[in-house]
């Protein structure tokens, strides 16, 4: 996806978090993010919403700077 973005112009990465929540983004390692994909919000906590969150877009801004 990001080297199709790329090839097609894109030259940055937007996201709408910043109108729900910090813009600040911890380092969370791979297997917290893991403990909690795929269950429904309302089963988890806003901490470990924030972590999933915050795995995601580190993720995605490595993949982009990779690209």
């Amino acid at each position: 996806m990001m080297a199709l973005a790329k090839a097609k112009g894109a030259v940055a990465l937007k996201s709408t978090q910043a109108y729900r929540r910090t813009l600040r983004f911890e380092k969370v390692p791979r297997e917290k993010a893991e403990a909690v994909f795929g269950h429904p919000r309302t089963a988890l906590t806003a901490q470990a919403i924030q972590g999933f969150e915050d795995f995601i877009m580190w993720r995605l801004v490595e993949l982009a700077a990779k690209h």
